[in-house]
């Protein structure tokens, strides 16, 4: 799981953002083999979490860090604007995860933007058909998702899709509904910045 950092091996690999890795262009996605985008664009998955996995005021380094993979992220946004859903529901959930650590924007205020943008990312998944594409890359999104889930509806078309790739491989998924049930037993706080408590929450090992 990305929310790890133990089992993170890019950072074993380099204890810092290796912001070079990304290429300045982006190589075809039809020449891709997941979800035809390129490895880059899942190091920079992994770069988000690793940075959106902080539970603090980001430092003058990591504030640096998230300049550049917001940076990243609209260059991705703009060149893969007419990708597949699911490189659409991708970028949107990476620009959740910066949301959470934002540093000129307040947890109030997060909360406001990340609820406005959850909208859409459960319109996509619930059309998406999610055991097209390897587990280990969709559980990301979909637990992303799950974590802010608010009202019936969306936990709804989350449970949906969980069940489906519980089918696949019933251990990692059961973790992660584990994950989700401590998150939804801790008692509720203040709803104006419930989605960013949660998405804490989420990314914490328990």
């Amino acid at each position: 799981m990305l929310f790890e950092p133990s089992l993170d091996a890019l950072l074993r690999v380099s204890p810092t953002i290796d912001l070079a890795r990304y290429f300045c262009e982006l190589p075809p996605p039809a020449s891709q083999p997941i979800l035809d985008a390129s490895y880059p664009f899942f190091l920079l998955i992994a770069d988000i979490t690793r940075l959106a996995r902080s539970t603090r005021p980001l430092n003058d380094i990591e504030v640096q860090a998230f300049n550049h993979l917001l940076a990243d992220l609209l260059h991705y946004e703009k060149g893969l604007s007419d990708s597949s859903p699911g490189i659409g529901w991708y970028l949107l959930t990476m620009r959740i995860f910066l949301l959470k650590v934002h540093p000129t924007v307040t947890s109030v205020g997060a909360t406001q933007q990340i609820n406005h943008l959850s909208a859409n990312g459960f319109t996509v998944l619930n059309s998406l058909k999610v055991d097209e594409y390897l587990l280990g890359f969709t559980l990301w999104p979909v637990a992303v998702l799950r974590s802010i889930a608010v009202t019936v509806s969306e936990k709804c078309i989350v449970e949906r899709k969980i069940s489906l790739l519980a089918r696949r491989q019933r251990g990692l998924t059961m973790r992660l509904r584990d994950r989700f049930r401590a998150i939804w037993a801790t008692p509720q706080v203040d709803k104006s910045t419930i989605l960013v408590q949660r998405l804490h929450m989420l990314v914490k090992i328990i």
